[in-house]
């Protein structure tokens, strides 16, 4: 478990958006909702690669996400 410190206004819009849920699973899904946005919009991309190119660029781009969810939280 960690301690974070966030702006008072962002923690209302948070508190509002859990609703019955715990923070931690309401910021999981905004995370997870975010990653998937991003996903979208690079899969316009792909099709420029040819498929060996393809599925390297996934694997890096899949380990940045991975490693930057565990330095943000």
């Amino acid at each position: 478990m960690k301690n974070i410190m966030i702006k008072e206004g962002v923690y209302d819009l948070l508190k509002e958006f859990k609703g019955e849920k715990s923070f931690s699973e309401a910021i999981q899904l905004l995370l997870d909702g975010a990653t998937e946005t991003r996903r979208k919009n690079l899969r316009g991309y792909f099709g420029t690669f040819e498929v060996k190119e393809l599925k390297e660029t996934e694997k890096i781009i899949t380990d940045v996400i991975r490693g930057a969810k565990g330095r943000l939280f």
